[in-house]
């Protein structure tokens, strides 16, 4: 484990305390961050402790220790007291200084629990007295009964009983430990942090029990003050179970005498269950039973194999990633290749949206022409008919006989215009003269008249104007 670019300001504070007593979430309180998720790091994987980094806007850094409990559901006592034990070594053997210990404890708690008091014991006798003034006492939980009065005055009480009860925070309180509530927030965090940063700025920094006896005393763990306090526990413990061993198997033979078959079998499971745990007490009892050395050497051991693991995973992410890119780049290609086909059929629509379009442009030129002959030749007809207008009278005054055949000829000859017009208009496109033949049509076809009758009078009403045009043409 090494620390590089260590500054004579920087400095470790411990946060331990019970699991649940709320250590990670007053580490994210005070960096703002999840440290579930920013932790959890290489020296987690080894030891089962987290650091993380505080930096001050004077440049100073408060190295935070995120401790495992000593009731935690993973890990044995002994393999949380070797992972604690093992980095509070290197921290000192690296000239890394120790500001102090901030411990949580929830104030919500009814009773304090056996594991507390355990854990207790264990911090008292990790730090030594020298450094209880250097313990910060810090109750939890105050933010989720602050609404609730009677919560809060049982929150009191529980806490006076911790400050006056000798095993629980009266000795500590004796030797100088600070009393502090977190009360959810950042600031009262900052408040527990910054008493310990002042005391080190003012008074120097501390060497903590454990640290002066692995180190400086070159003692095994379990000739430590704390490493026998654990080992007590554990003789305790199995002493506990060896006697429950006996007892069940007393029962045991006892039930197989009277041949109850199924008491034996839930005898069996018990004692089963009770030879497994006397395995692990003895089996930590052989963890801590280990000198400084050999404790480094088993962590650069475990530290060489977690890297290794975790550059594999590295190697692994990294291939990912640049099978990924890969595959990203043929999307990227294949896209760019797509997008060229749509922009080439865009084009071609284009171009044939433009051929139609001066087809079209063609189509109403020839219309226009075709339109101004029409009229020109319309205008030279109507000129003609103009001058034979008197010539016609005199001849349709000389001709009555023929003048009921004329009548009838001359609607007649409307409808055949009418229909040469629509005819022609349909050809040419030409909604107008399409109009003007149909209106041709019915006009003739109204004045259609086969009665033999001749007019009242000799002379008749003047002839029309269409009339006109249809007898010129038909005379001509």
């Amino acid at each position: 484990m090494e620390f590089p670019n260590v500054g004579e300001s920087d400095t470790v504070v411990l946060v331990m305390g019970v699991t649940g007593s709320g250590k990670s979430s007053f580490i994210s309180t005070v960096l703002e961050e999840d440290v579930d998720i920013v932790g959890h790091n290489l020296t987690s994987h080894t030891s089962g402790v987290d650091f993380f980094t505080l930096e001050y806007e004077d440049g100073r850094r408060v190295f935070l220790v995120d401790t495992p409990g000593f009731d935690d559901t993973y890990r044995s006592n002994a393999e949380v007291l070797r992972d604690i034990a093992f980095v509070l070594a290197q921290v000192y053997r690296h000239g890394l200084s120790v500001a102090g210990v901030i411990y949580m404890h929830r104030i919500t708690d009814n009773r304090v629990s056996g594991s507390s008091v355990k854990n207790l014991e264990i911090l008292r006798k990790l730090c030594g007295m020298d450094a209880f003034s250097r313990v910060v006492l810090t109750s939890s939980m105050w933010d989720s009964i602050e609404q609730d009065t009677a919560l809060l005055q049982k929150a009191f009480s529980h806490e006076d009983q911790l400050k006056n009860t000798e095993n629980f925070w009266g000795s500590l309180i004796r030797g100088g430990s600070n009393v502090m509530r977190w009360t959810g927030d950042r600031e009262s965090a900052f408040g527990a942090i910054n008493h310990l940063v002042n005391l080190r700025e003012k008074y120097g920094s501390i060497t903590l029990k454990i640290q002066r006896e692995l180190v400086d005393q070159e003692m095994n763990l379990d000739d430590t003050e704390v490493g026998k306090e654990v080992q007590d526990v554990f003789v305790q413990a199995l002493a506990k179970h060896q006697e429950d061993l006996r007892d069940i198997t007393s029962q045991f033979r006892q039930t197989l005498q009277d041949g109850n078959n199924k008491m034996a079998l839930e005898l069996q499971e018990t004692l089963n269950a009770t030879r497994y745990q006397i395995e692990n007490i003895q089996s930590s009892q052989l963890t801590i039973q280990t000198s400084l050395e050999n404790l480094a050497n088993d962590k650069t051991r475990e530290y060489s194999r977690v890297l290794a693991q975790v550059q594999e995973d590295q190697r692994r992410m990294m291939e990912m990633m640049k099978q990924c890119q890969e595959d990203y780049q043929k999307l990227i290609e294949e896209e760019k290749a797509n997008m060229e086909v749509l922009r080439e059929a865009q084009r071609e629509s284009e171009l044939e949206r433009l051929s139609q379009a001066d087809t079209l442009s063609v189509l109403s030129d020839s219309e226009d022409e075709v339109d101004e002959e029409l009229r020109k030749q319309i205008k030279e007809e109507q000129a003609e008919l103009e001058e034979n207008k008197a010539d016609l009278d005199k001849r349709m005054r000389r001709q009555r006989r023929k003048m009921l055949i004329k009548k009838n000829s001359i609607p007649v000859l409307s409808i055949l215009a009418g229909i040469g017009a629509t005819v022609g208009g349909g050809l040419l496109i030409n909604p107008g003269l399409i109009a003007a033949g149909v209106g041709l049509m019915a006009n003739g076809a109204s004045k259609l008249n086969f009665s033999k009758k001749p007019y009242a009078r000799e002379d008749g009403p003047p002839p029309t104007t269409e009339s006109m045009i249809s007898l010129a043409s038909e005379v001509d």
